[in-house]
């Protein structure tokens, strides 16, 4: 093809075509743009990842790399032009000025954004982006408060923010770019010989009046590589030159080039042609499966893990404990000094009659008042002081009055000395406590901060507080029966303002009233409390025998149940009785002509039905306590521990990976076995030509008599392979280290298995321990303070070895305290391992909202979840069994227990604002400060019944075990076995 331009004008375009052919073509094919590229590569990937879902055992909710629009490391901007993110402004100039050189100009043309953050992730808190200081990023409002955050609120913000949650997707995404890297090696490419198509323009000028030439080479072919290792391409080249000079010429070449190599030694065959593609595809399954694994990890480590919901609530309840020990304290600190500093109202002491000299003369004045004998008893009225003592010592000589009036004197001198250093023991373990609880607060904190940026991925500064609802039913003690104790307290004072000497009877009217409002608190709250309680453990009483392990704690159950009932009846008969004498008062009060004596007896009566009363209160904390108690209910878990590490040993997905990773080395082998060998290719290529310049204008009139068909065999001597050799020998050492890792991971999967079995019967059985350690410390306290403050000669008072009841509350409360923690302890951690058990069986199916299908935590979290447990089975065809068959694991989940809402944040205690129902004139004395938290005084003890006791033994069922004994004035039956 020749084209001629005799006028110059004609030559000067011709030339001018040539140069914007040679500049065009290159430019046309530039390239696809980055939006191009990246959405096929995401096409691509997400198609391969899609074809290893398969088995349900790790079918992965989500595989989208792009995260939640509402995640903190979102991002909004075009993902292909991101703006610039903050810069260090010492290491920015860099980028501007290098080494003398100015910097690309044009960086900022992308913009500038404010933050690495997402400037809407705090928009649903609400805050806005507008929000920001544009200068630092730093938000110019303070952060959002949340309050009450549950458990399954935890678990959405975790799936929205958790920065390795979102690390485990792009780790599936770039095995899967691996994927479609090797499978495009074995596509036909657009590639020959090595060489992509191409365009090369070649301008010659020749100033000396030569023959200026234009060269124009391109080729363009394509190849592809087969499974068994050979190779073909067809490339087409051509040159074609323009001289411009006299009458113009265009001459052309080309050359249609062929080429198939087969190797059949070295690199030969589908075992190491396939071998990264094979690796790369299995790469890709891991992965998959790693991610399956991750998320149950992961749910286990929000909910369950070190610095977890479970395990923040159990320091917030371990904190409500010590402020209940340390209420207690404080109280015990009150009444000591209290006792020790008002007047007592009188002391007496054993004495059959009086000195002769002492009935005939008259009594010293300044004792006269204080001092009287009735009914074969010596009565001291108030304090004594020293010179009293000798007085009254000095008056005869007769030893039995002299034994009786040191008996006196010797109880209330030394009464001072004991409760103080009582008081400072007290004194002393409060402050301790104290700093104890506020180290407890530091590290509640400490550990809420990991929990929000490391399981939640929130900021640190993020005020939040958790929802206590799996706490409520470790408030064995309720409110209202903290406050119906209050309330008989607080009656004390109010009685108290009735006239010692003349008691009005107006006013024992008023007071005999106000009792009886007490009592009908008590029959409404006290009673109906425990009825209650009472219903709600019948509702479980069936399953907690039938999920204890021995005949000793389903008796010991059973026998605590049966006394829990009897001393309910008993005590409602008690207050019953109550009642009765209270309206007698009220009719002897309606009564106008009432001796003195009647009303000083009224008055006496009342306040020792009070104190009769907060007896019965205390019995009805303890049986409250006892029946709360037993409601602390954990999931079951009946399987054994031979079925769970079979499940484990058929279901782990991280034993499955080491299992086929164990196959990888052994492949390894074979590919670095056959580097060994020689290099022999046998090689068929050939190529058809045109005829060459000069002369030729056809760019496709190929000749046969210039054409070529080569074929022959490539061999090289495999002399020199030092380097293959040793990594041969490598690959056998490494096959072998597969082998013992893969044991060493079974046997590691088979201890996890079994130490979280046995771990999980211990807690089990601790938790039943602690159940009965609860009672246990209650009765012990109760005993201890009712031995301290009985009055003197009844269950034998004060300890007489100054500071002996101090030690012995101190003792009680720590008990208590000790038992408290058990409870919350031990459930925790039955709770934790039985999360840890599932997860290392690999049967822990989490669905899309990052819940467990569980039906404890699916209806804790509102209801059955959309996507419920599916089959753990894997495909017939792919199944490999261990021997073990595979468990749903539907058929192993416990059933849903009941779970109720309660308000308030975890670290507020709710403080009391006194007893409403009192009259006005028993305001002014304050009620005992406190707030919520358990209260395990008053329970049972260990003393016996005495005579006279006014409620009949009918009461008592015909097989009660044991007598029923007494604690001060308590009535109770023994107390454990």
């Amino acid at each position: 093809m020749t084209n001629r331009c005799t006028p110059l004008t004609e030559r000067v375009w011709c030339r001018g075509l040539v140069w914007v052919l040679a500049i065009w073509l290159p430019l046309s094919s530039a390239g696809c743009s980055r939006p191009f590229w990246r959405d096929q590569a995401e096409r691509d990937s997400y198609e391969a990842i899609s074809e290893n879902l398969t088995d349900p055992r790790w079918a992965v909710p989500r595989i989208d790399i792009t995260p939640d629009p509402r995640s903190r490391f979102y991002s909004p901007y075009d993902p292909d032009y991101e703006p610039l993110p903050p810069d260090d402004p010492q290491a920015h100039v860099y980028m501007h000025w290098v080494d003398g050189w100015n910097g690309y100009e044009s960086w900022h043309s992308f913009g500038d954004s404010m933050s690495v953050e997402n400037p809407q992730w705090l928009a649903p808190f609400g805050l806005r982006a507008e929000a920001y200081d544009e200068e630092t990023g730093e938000y110019l409002q303070p952060l959002p408060q949340i309050d009450e955050l549950t458990l399954c609120q935890a678990l959405e913000l975790a799936l929205i923010h958790n920065r390795e949650y979102q690390t485990q997707i792009e780790i599936v995404f770039l095995r899967a770019l691996e994927v479609t890297a090797e499978r495009y090696q074995f596509a036909v490419r657009y590639l020959a010989n090595g060489r992509l198509p191409g365009v090369d323009s070649t301008t010659t000028f020749r100033p000396d009046g030569g023959t200026d030439t234009s060269v124009l080479s391109s080729n363009i072919g394509v190849g592809q590589l087969l499974p068994t290792g050979g190779q073909w391409f067809l490339e087409l080249v051509n040159n074609t030159i323009w001289l411009f000079d006299g009458p113009n010429q265009t001459q052309t070449a080309s050359t249609l080039a062929f080429s198939l190599t087969q190797p059949l030694l070295l690199q030969a065959g589908r075992k190491v042609v396939l071998e990264n593609l094979t690796q790369s595809e299995r790469n890709l399954l891991y992965a998959v499966r790693d991610l399956a694994r991750f998320r149950r990890q992961f749910f286990t480590d929000v909910v369950g893990g070190g610095n977890g919901y479970l395990s923040l609530l159990r320091q917030v309840q371990e904190i409500r404990n010590t402020e209940a020990n340390i209420f207690r304290l404080e109280e015990q600190v009150e009444i000591l000094k209290e006792n020790s500093s008002r007047r007592p109202e009188r002391e007496r002491e054993a004495l059959a009659a009086l000195p002769p000299e002492l009935a005939e003369q008259q009594l010293p004045e300044s004792v006269r008042e204080l001092i009287e004998y009735k009914g074969g008893e010596l009565i001291w009225l108030g304090p004594m002081t020293e010179e009293q003592r000798d007085l009254l010592l000095g008056l005869s000589e007769d030893p039995a009055y002299r034994r009786a009036v040191t008996q006196i004197a010797d109880r209330l001198l030394s009464e001072t000395e004991t409760v103080i250093l009582d008081v400072l023991q007290l004194q002393s373990r409060l402050a301790s406590t104290i700093t104890a609880l506020r180290s407890q607060q530091q590290g509640l904190q400490d550990s809420l901060d990991i929990f929000k940026f490391d399981q939640l991925g929130l900021r640190t500064d993020f005020l939040v507080t958790l929802d206590d609802t799996l706490l409520e039913q470790f408030q064995f003690l309720d409110e209202s029966m903290i406050d119906l104790e209050r309330e008989v307290k607080v009656f004390a004072p109010f009685w108290g303002q009735l006239d010692f000497d003349d008691p009005d009877p107006d006013q024992l009217r008023v007071v005999a009233e106000r009792f009886s409002e007490i009592l009908d608190d008590v029959e409404e709250f006290g009673l109906g409390l425990i009825r209650q309680d009472f219903g709600r453990l019948e509702s479980i009483y069936e399953d907690r025998l039938a999920s204890m392990q021995t005949d000793s704690e389903r008796e010991r159950l059973e026998y605590d149940v049966a006394r829990d009932r009897r001393l309910y009846d008993d005590t409602v008969f008690s207050i019953q009785t109550l009642r009765e004498k209270t309206e007698d008062f009220l009719s002897q009060l309606e009564m106008s002509n009432l001796s003195l004596e009647q009303r000083k007896q009224l008055r006496y009566d009342i306040k020792d039905n009070q104190e009769k009363l907060q007896t019965f209160i205390g019995t009805l904390q303890a049986v409250q306590i006892g029946l709360r108690v037993e409601l602390v209910t954990t999931q079951d878990f009946d399987m054994s521990m031979e079925e769970a590490v079979a499940i484990a040993l058929e279901n782990r997905l991280d034993l499955k990976n080491q299992r086929a990773i164990v196959m990888d080395a052994r492949r390894r082998v074979e590919v670095a076995a056959n580097a060994l060998q020689s290099n022999l290719d046998l090689v068929v290529e050939g190529e058809m030509n045109t005829p060459g310049p000069p002369g030729n204008t056809n760019p496709f009139e190929f000749r046969g008599d210039i054409s070529a068909l080569r074929a022959g065999v490539s061999f090289d001597a495999p002399l020199d392979l030092n380097n293959e050799r040793n990594i041969y020998r490598a690959a056998l050492i490494d096959y072998q280290r597969a082998k013992r890792d893969y044991m060493l991971l079974e046997d590691r999967v088979k201890q996890q298995v079994r130490a979280d079995w046995r771990q999980m019967e211990v807690l089990k059985r601790n938790l039943e321990t602690a159940r009965q350690s609860t009672r246990i410390a209650a009765a012990q306290f109760d005993s201890t303070v009712s031995e301290a403050y009985a009055p003197k000669g009844v269950g034998g008072g004060r300890a007489s070895v100054p500071g002996l009841s101090g030690q012995n509350i101190l003792q009680a409360l720590n008990s208590v305290l000790s038992a408290q923690n058990n409870m919350i302890r031990f459930w925790v951690g039955y709770e934790q391992n039985r999360l840890n058990i599932f997860r290392d069986m690999g049967i822990m199916e989490v669905g899309p909202d990052n819940v467990w299908n569980d039906p404890f935590y699916r209806e804790l979290c509102g209801g059955p979840s959309d996507c419920p447990p599916e089959d753990i089975a894997p495909p017939a065809e792919l199944a490999t069994p261990l021997g073990a068959g595979v468990v749903n694991p539907s058929s192993l989940d416990s059933p849903p227990q009941d779970t109720t809402d309660l308000d308030g944040p975890e670290l507020e205690p709710i403080h009391d604002e006194g007893i409403e129902r009192l009259d006005d004139s028993a305001q002014h004395d304050d009620p005992l400060p406190g707030g919520e938290v358990w209260s395990l005084d008053r329970a049972v003890g260990d003393l016996d019944r005495p005579d006279g006791d006014d409620r009949g033994s009918s009461l008592r069922d015909a097989g009660d075990q044991g007598p029923i004994r007494r604690v001060g004035w308590k009535r109770i039956l023994p107390f454990g076995h």
